[in-house]
């Protein structure tokens, strides 16, 4: 999808739109947004029914999204929350167009019968080889999380975009346990589709 049918629609819709008052109530319901700012939240709510309309038009059960960064740059806001809420509603969606990585979490939500996440592996934890850090910048389904579960705003990309642009990231921690990992991926050299798959 080219981001500018994204945009252009989200724009249009009004602030009292019935949907989009519709899907400010879901965000409100699925994470806390204490101190995030309205027009941040009213701004995910109007992208969140244009995201909505394109996936049912088109029967689409999983996504990857070019969210850095283009969406907070072109229209000052972070779309975390949505992808976490498709993900917790097994519509699993991936960060910057990580096709491969939707195709991965897709099946892993087949194989299990729930959510799944993109994470970024860090397996330097301390002197344990057999421990490592899982995360990521914000759009794990609510699923994954203990009990605190909250939206913020993007440090990172706020340091040059300015923190009011990337509101939309969703914040928690994962506890420690038991889980099944699998990454779909290419290699264009060779012109094939490479897959692995574990338990940890």
């Amino acid at each position: 999808i080219d981001r500018s049918d994204v945009f252009g629609p989200a724009r249009k819709l009004a602030d009292d739109d019935a949907r989009v008052k519709e899907r400010l109530d879901r965000i409100h319901g699925y994470v806390n947004t204490e101190g995030v700012p309205s027009p941040a939240l009213l701004k995910m709510a109007k992208i969140g029914v244009v995201l909505d309309d394109w996936m049912q038009s088109l029967d689409i059960d999983a996504s990857a999204i070019q969210c850095w960064d283009s969406l907070q740059h072109n229209y000052g806001v972070n779309v975390c929350t949505l992808m976490s809420m498709m993900s917790e509603h097994l519509m699993p969606s991936a960060c910057e167009v990580d096709v491969t990585g939707a195709v991965s979490m897709y099946a892993l939500q087949l194989a299990s019968g729930t959510p799944s996440a993109l994470v970024d592996w860090n397996n330097n934890y301390a002197d344990d080889p057999n421990k490592c850090v899982l995360f990521h910048c914000g759009n794990w389904a609510k699923s994954f999380f203990g009990e605190e579960f909250k939206m913020e705003y993007a440090p990172i990309l706020g340091s040059t975009l300015g923190d009011e642009n990337t509101y939309g990231v969703v914040s928690g921690r994962t506890p420690a346990g038991p889980f099944s990992y699998a990454r779909v991926t290419t290699d264009d050299r060779h012109g094939v589709i490479k897959a692995y798959v574990g338990d940890g």
